[in-house]
């Protein structure tokens, strides 16, 4: 499976899944900024259309059973 974030300058990250594996958790963040350097010749900054993480197996099931107990 591929999953993919930001578009052509987005990321993508492509998983391989089977049926005996245990679930996996990604979190998503959005646009954001990579960091600005001031040099002698000017300034520059760097910006991401956003990344995608993955997330502890432990706390995607806790954070489902947060969201079940909250509806």
């Amino acid at each position: 499976m591929k999953i993919v974030k930001g578009g052509i300058t987005g990321m993508a990250v492509w998983i391989k899944w089977k049926p005996e594996q245990f679930n996996r958790f990604f979190s998503f963040s959005g646009l954001g900024v990579d960091g600005v350097g001031i040099s002698g010749n000017g300034m520059g900054v760097g910006f991401n259309t956003g990344r995608i993480n993955p997330v502890d197996r432990d706390l995607g099931y806790f954070l489902i059973q947060v969201l079940k107990e909250s509806q």
